[in-house]
């Protein structure tokens, strides 16, 4: 809703944070599906010593590490 919103315009990205690996990369592969988009474009993941996000990259999903 917040990407919809028009809230990540100029460079802004929205940052969800997980305290668990397995369920920061679910998450990011979940909301992937339901925007239509491939993981590390629009949508993406970071944890410890695995990053699958692009600088274009608007919602980033990262465990507490």
């Amino acid at each position: 809703m917040l990407l919809d919103s028009g809230l990540c315009q100029y460079d802004k990205s929205i940052v969800v944070t997980e305290p668990r690996k397995i369920s920061a990369i679910t998450l990011a592969t979940r909301v992937a599906q339901e925007q239509k988009t491939n993981l590390g474009q629009s949508v993406g993941y970071s944890v410890r010593f695995d990053n699958c996000c692009e600088p274009s990259t608007k919602i980033k999903v990262s465990n507490l590490y």
